[in-house]
């Protein structure tokens, strides 16, 4: 799973900063930390339409609701976090998510780079800032969004509540 908007925004950020040759400038250091902020709005917004998504299938109202409640706005999304979220929803899931990101480095290379974007963003946010480069940004987001997939497939594929 790709998020549309930020390819547009990591696009838009590399054509700029190579038409005007601003690798290495402040202008890098500010869009590279407005798209870490980006990146980790879209990845909040995609999980909690996940989660809202599997809450929708359960046929009672009232669990459904209660299950929407209890889960709140997601806020952390470190890959820990969301296996913890998964086990929620069953201690299954969270083995499956584990499983999935396990079975293969490239796999634990990419919960590495989706945990490196969330760092830095946090850092960015709450740290006043990062030493990310754009290319680093774009290179952990290309490798690192597919966590979420691992997330998404954990959550939905298997029976409903």
């Amino acid at each position: 799973m790709r998020l549309s908007r930020i390819d547009t925004a990591l696009d838009g950020c590399e054509n700029h900063l190579t038409t005007t040759n601003s690798f290495h400038t402040p202008i890098e250091t500010l869009l590279t930390y407005s798209l870490l902020v980006i990146i980790y709005a879209e990845f909040e917004q995609y999980i909690n339409s996940v989660v809202h998504q599997k809450s929708d299938n359960i046929e009672e109202e009232w669990l459904r609701e209660f299950v929407k409640g209890a889960i709140g706005n997601v806020s952390r999304i470190q890959s820990g976090a969301l296996g913890d979220l998964l086990a929620r929803f069953g201690s299954e899931r969270k083995v499956d998510f584990r499983n999935a990101i396990n079975v293969s480095q490239a796999n634990q290379r990419a919960e590495t780079f989706y945990n490196n974007l969330i760092t830095n963003r946090n850092d960015t946010a709450h740290a006043g800032g990062s030493n990310l480069t754009f290319r680093d940004v774009k290179l952990f987001y290309e490798e690192g969004h597919v966590v979420l997939d691992f997330f998404r497939d954990s959550l939905l594929s298997t029976e409903d509540c």
